[in-house]
C-alpha cells in the first residue's frame, strides 16, 4: 500500500465507529443497564478520530473493538506513555497490558511500538506502583 493510500485507509478509519468498521450494529442497551454498559453501547457509534484517552481505555478494558482500537492506544501510549483516563497516570496504559495475548494477533508492529516505549520507563518510580508490576509481566510475556 503506498503512503498516500495508507493516509487516506487511516483518515477513512478515523470517521468511522466501530459499529461501522466492524459492520454490526449494537442495540440499544437493556433497561436497566448500567453506566459503563451504556457508555460502551453509546462509544460504538462515535466516530474513532473523536475518542479519547478514556473512551479508548473503556472499550480496551471491556475488550471492545481491540482490532481497532489497540493501534490507536499504543500510537497515543508512545506519545505520552503515561496518557491518563478518568482513574489515575497510566490507566490507559494498563488496559493495554492487561488484554489478552490474542488481541495482540496481527498487530506485532504496534507490539514493538509498545516495547520500544516500556523500555524508556523508569520501573524504579515508586508512583508507577501497579503499572511497573503489569509492565514487567508483559515484557517477561511479550505476546507476539
Amino acid at each position: 500500500m503506498t503512503d498516500e493510500a495508507t493516509m487516506a485507509s487511516l483518515e477513512a478509519m478515523r470517521a468511522a465507529s466501530l459499529d461501522e468498521l466492524e459492520e454490526t450494529t449494537w442495540p440499544p442497551p437493556p433497561d436497566g443497564a448500567g453506566h459503563l454498559q451504556r457508555r460502551c453501547h453509546e462509544l460504538r457509534r462515535v466516530p474513532l478520530g473523536q475518542f479519547g484517552v478514556e473512551d479508548v481505555r473503556i472499550m480496551l478494558s471491556q475488550q471492545i473493538g481491540t482490532q481497532f482500537l489497540l493501534p490507536m492506544a499504543v500510537g497515543m501510549l508512545a506519545v505520552s506513555p503515561l496518557a491518563e483516563g478518568d482513574y489515575y497516570p497510566g490507566d490507559l496504559l494498563m488496559a493495554v497490558l492487561q488484554l489478552p495475548k490474542s488481541a495482540w494477533n496481527g498487530h506485532e508492529a504496534a507490539a514493538g511500538v509498545l516495547g520500544q516505549v516500556l523500555a524508556h520507563i523508569d520501573l524504579s518510580n515508586p508512583d508507577l506502583g501497579e503499572v511497573a508490576d503489569a509492565i514487567r509481566g508483559w515484557l517477561a510475556n511479550r505476546p507476539v
